[in-house]
């Protein structure tokens, strides 16, 4: 059989590795507030460590 240039495994192929992620359920009137809560964290670090206190303050 013949080595192919096409499929298989790549050197630095695929979505770049960022924090590690987790799948949770919430009720859905609350997911828009969750999904604008995590786009401000993944995009803003200052914010997200504000985020990061508050939430766990209230803990």
């Amino acid at each position: 059989m013949t080595s192919s240039n096409h499929g298989g495994v790549r050197q630095g192929a695929g979505r770049k590795k960022a924090s590690p992620t987790k799948q949770i359920r919430v009720d859905s009137d609350l997911a828009d507030i969750f999904k604008d809560i995590s786009d401000d964290y993944r995009l803003n670090p200052e914010k997200a460590k504000r985020i990061r206190d508050i939430l766990l303050e209230v803990g």
